[in-house]
């Protein structure tokens, strides 16, 4: 897999509107939005239809799945290389 970014349109506020905490979120709220990920994640790689969708309108698609994300939020999609890990 090539190191590539997709990117969704810019957010229309700071990145602070956009940020919650793990703090925020109760254990139960953690673990289910884990799983979310994952299950999202796995559908990416193993269904070619859904994969295109979130490539060409990230925010919205992954909206659509699930994950909260705000309207006018920049989603970002990176993908780790043997040359480029990325932790977030």
């Amino acid at each position: 897999m090539s190191d590539e970014t997709v990117t969704a349109q810019p957010a229309q506020g700071s990145p602070d509107d956009y940020t919650i905490g793990f703090d925020q979120l109760s254990e139960e709220e953690l673990i289910d939005s884990q799983d979310l990920f994952r299950d999202i994640v796995l559908r990416y790689y193993k269904d070619p239809s859904f994969k295109k969708k979130v490539d060409d309108d990230p925010a919205q698609s992954l909206r659509e799945a699930g994950l909260a994300i705000p309207e006018g939020a920049t989603v970002l999609l990176h993908f780790n290389t043997d040359r480029m890990v990325h932790i977030v």
